[in-house]
């Protein structure tokens, strides 16, 4: 193995852990979040994280993929730092005035949608807190192209353990609710933003260059589109539970997606790992099997996680939340038959690109929030929060269709279409179907099951652990 290669796999495992920690620190006050906050109270926070996220695509404008693009073209030190400053100063100013505008208009547009959570002081502080957290965005592109993950990992992972600290101190000390735990969030991003300025202080020379911003807008406004499709596909149902229904059932909702959504780390822990591999034998004679090989491994790890989440979800909310959240376990399985749709096309996704066709995928991506956004406008307020769920995962189960049939990857579909099936009808009849006066009990008859479906994934896909730990070897 070359020195170069060595290198990647270490900045690949290092990225991998930037990424994943956030997202275990997240599950790991899930279960204080629910045992010492009502629903509501729960509910709101997340509702603010969906809107953090959208402003945070907007306020970008996907000038980071043309910065991640972009410098490398650009020659010599001194005009890569003043490309760094011009994207900087002018991503910043707009954010500013976006903020701004929210914050004038905030309150008035939020009423009128008809939303259940105060613009003041919740949306505000989370447009507080998107405008600090704008200001790291490009620096950490920035160490990504200068080849630096371990900075940018331990600013990350110690940025999300103090949120995740001090919010706990919060809830169970204080004790606080959403605005106490929103301005904890606002305080940290902030103090965070200055150490990234600081830290990247060298890297950047402040100018304006319109010239370089024209060139810059062109290149990534028509990606602004896609983005914004991808979050409005797999968010939005938030914003519509909030219009349509109660903040406790937006509270339920967002508890039942928080475990179910968990299996993310797994998925794309598997997809960063695989996704340089596929691009290199694309084209190659072999890469029909080795994609088939890999899929079906990546499908056999993502339904046994899903197995024994779907499984355990009434014991776990038992033991981990308080008594509002307990039905919860009752949408966790149909969120995750998105979950795993959503997992697989990303395989798919990836071959779409690799062959030129990105446009598909953008088309793909807005059709299906299309859907998304359309079954529930109609169906939520008549049905409830099953309607969101179903929707979840109908809509990237549909998805996951167009991206099988645009790849023109040739492998057969019908196995492990026909093995999903199964093991999901598998966990929802067990999953309501074994319930004992013991919570122990119960756990220890479902992990039974659970091993008992997991062994018949793995024969039917022809799955074993030696061909898994054979591929990662390769």
């Amino acid at each position: 193995m070359t020195k170069r290669s060595n290198l990647l796999i270490k900045n690949s495992i290092i990225y991998a852990i930037g990424d994943i920690c956030p997202k275990l620190f997240t599950f790991l006050i899930f279960p204080i979040y629910t045992t010492h906050l009502p629903p509501s109270e729960y509910g709101i926070i997340n509702y603010v994280n969906t809107i953090d996220t959208f402003l945070s695509v907007i306020s970008i404008l996907s000038l980071n993929t043309f910065f991640l693009v972009y410098y490398y073209k650009v020659e010599g030190t001194e005009e890569k730092k003043r490309l760094m400053g011009n994207l900087s100063l002018f991503v910043f100013s707009f954010s500013v005035f976006l903020s701004g505008l929210l914050f004038l208009f905030g309150p008035s547009l939020f009423s009128a949608w008809g939303s259940n959570v105060d613009f003041y002081p919740y949306i505000g502080l989370g447009v507080a807190f998107n405008l600090c957290n704008v200001v790291t965005l490009l620096p950490t592109c920035l160490y990504r192209v200068q080849e630096r993950p371990l900075p940018l990992t331990v600013l990350n992972v110690s940025k999300s353990f103090l949120i995740l600290l001090f919010s706990t101190l919060v809830v169970t000390l204080y004790p606080g609710g959403a605005k106490e735990v929103l301005i904890v969030r606002v305080i940290i991003a902030f103090i965070f933003a200055i150490i990234f300025l600081f830290v990247t202080r060298k890297d950047y020379i402040l100018n304006i260059n319109t010239s370089q911003l024209k060139i810059a807008l062109k290149f990534a406004l028509p990606l602004l589109p896609g983005a914004l499709a991808y979050y409005l596909f797999s968010l939005f149902d938030r914003v519509l539970i909030d219009k349509y229904l109660t903040l406790t059932d937006l509270g339920i909702y967002s508890t039942a997606s928080t475990l179910a959504l968990m299996l993310n780390i797994v998925s794309n822990g598997a997809y960063r790992a695989f996704e340089p591999y596929f691009f290199q034998t694309f084209g190659q004679e072999r890469f029909g099997s080795d994609f088939k090989r890999v899929r079906d491994i990546l499908l056999v790890s993502v339904l046994v996680c899903s197995v024994f989440i779907g499984l355990l979800s009434k014991e776990f909310f038992e033991l981990f939340s308080g008594s509002q959240y307990w039905d919860a376990y009752k949408y966790v399985t149909i969120i995750l038959i998105g979950a795993v749709a959503s997992a697989m096309g990303l395989m798919y996704e990836t071959i779409i690109i690799a062959r030129e066709k990105t446009l598909t995928d953008t088309i793909i991506t807005v059709v299906g929030s299309v859907v998304s956004i359309g079954l529930n406008v109609l169906l939520l307020a008549k049905f409830g929060i099953i309607t969101a769920a179903a929707v979840f995962a109908f809509s990237f189960c549909f998805t996951l269709v167009l991206k099988v049939k645009y790849s023109g990857v040739e492998v057969n579909h019908l196995r492990p279409i026909v093995v999903s099936a199964i093991a999901f009808i598998l966990i929802e009849l067990f999953t309501f179907g074994v319930s004992f006066n013991s919570i122990l009990l119960s756990i220890i008859v479902k992990i039974a099951i659970g091993l008992a479906i997991s062994a018949f994934i793995m024969v039917s896909m022809k799955v074993t652990p030696k061909s898994v730990l054979s591929l990662i070897k390769k």
